[in-house]
């Protein structure tokens, strides 16, 4: 990963079929909180970061009764990376995107209803951005990347589930 970012804060939603008991398949989409290296952003410049995730799931839940279900799980998806700067008119943006190899989540759901549950969790994931793109005012270049390299994310936040 680059140097633009020192973390996140990211919450995301789940929807689970459950294959059996403890097993569920699922779709996530995420929307991350970047916090940006405070050596890119001076204080006349007003900076945002987002790290945005989708793909799919399987968790196994170690308990599915009752009002806690704590749960870990594993999947594969695609991220994309995005970093805002301002200063009065002057506006520039960049984003990086590509695959998310894989991640390894887990965390602890509280029941709000047979069907939405909702808790804290924790994310790691390893992935390979491809694209990358920059903006400044009305001029946008957009390209392949050629040295490809890992970029790994530790993200805590908070997750809804809706269970099927």
């Amino acid at each position: 990963m680059d140097d633009r970012f020192e973390g996140a804060i990211a919450p995301q939603i789940d929807v689970g079929y459950f294959l059996n008991r403890n097993v569920s398949l699922g779709i996530y989409g995420q929307v991350g909180f970047a916090q940006v290296n405070p050596d890119l952003c001076p204080v006349t410049i007003d900076c945002e970061g987002r790290v945005l995730r989708f793909g799919v799931d399987v968790n196994y839940h170690v308990t599915t009764t009752g009002a806690l279900s704590p749960w870990l799980g594993l999947g594969v998806g695609y991220e994309i990376a995005e970093f805002e700067a301002s200063s009065g008119d002057i506006r520039g943006s960049s984003s990086m995107r590509g695959m998310e190899l894989v991640h390894l989540q887990g965390g602890l759901d509280f029941r709000l209803s047979p069907q939405v549950w909702l808790g804290p969790y924790a994310v790691a994931t390893v992935g390979q951005y491809s694209r990358a793109s920059a903006r400044l005012g009305w001029s946008e270049v957009s390209e392949d990347i050629e040295d490809k390299a890992l970029h790994f994310w530790l993200q805590p936040g908070l997750r809804l589930q809706v269970r099927l």
